[in-house]
């Protein structure tokens, strides 16, 4: 068996993100499937002339999940003292995407319009780096690489050993993104609450994004 030193490096960069996230889930239950899908069509076209009044192109609103389900709660019977489904409506569930370039002031102003739209979506808010995301991550993955080779030299040094070739790498990415649910979104508020709350949105500090990446190299140690 050949003798090998294997090192591990790890490299991480941190970003300030250059786009936000606002992932908007719209669902409605109804006995008449028709009537269920026409609610939630509704609503995401309601959604569309909001963003449109604050200046969000609608090809920057995109579906990332539709799906249309039966609704069944199981419900316990004292008289025959067992369970029994029963049926509740069908469930239509649209995931909606809005992405726009970092601007706190602008993400108050589309939560805002959310807000005051008669929606009630669950909201989700993420901070999210795109725009040279190939170049941070080479760049993650190059001071990992010099971490794991200055690692190897202090090792031989002190093993009295002579590294020799590389005789494998393996490597892995992680991303930590920085997200936020919208509280005044998970239950109805009058209007008056919901503008408050978005309009605080506007002075939001967000951490960086930092993008980490881990090298695993073994080296052939010199007879």
């Amino acid at each position: 068996m050949d003798k090998i030193i294997r090192v591990t490096g790890e490299g991480v960069v941190s970003v300030p993100p250059d786009t936000i996230c606002v992932s908007l889930s719209i669902r409605e239950l109804d006995p008449s499937y028709a009537k269920s899908l026409a609610a939630v069509d509704e609503k995401v076209m309601l959604l569309k002339k909001c963003l449109a009044k604050v200046g969000v192109d609608e090809k920057n609103i995109v579906t990332q999940d539709f799906r249309i389900s039966q609704r069944i709660d199981r419900v316990y019977q004292e008289l025959t003292k067992k369970y029994k489904d029963k049926f509740l409506g069908f469930e239509t569930t649209h995931l909606l995407e809005v992405r726009f370039d970092y601007d706190t002031k602008m993400l108050g102003e589309v939560v805002n319009q959310i807000s005051k739209a008669d929606i009630e979506p669950r909201l989700n808010i993420s901070f999210e780096v795109k725009k040279g995301e190939d170049e941070i991550k080479g760049k993650a993955l190059k001071m990992a690489v010099e971490k794991a080779e200055r690692d190897a030299k202090v090792l031989s040094e002190a093993a009295r050993v002579k590294l020799g070739d590389i005789l494998s790498i393996n490597h892995s990415f992680s991303e930590v993104r920085v997200s936020r649910p919208a509280p005044a979104m998970m239950e109805k508020m009058c209007y008056e609450e919901a503008a408050i709350g978005s309009a605080s949105l506007g002075s939001i500090n967000v951490d960086d994004i930092k993008f980490n990446a881990t090298v695993t190299i073994d080296w052939e140690i010199e007879k």
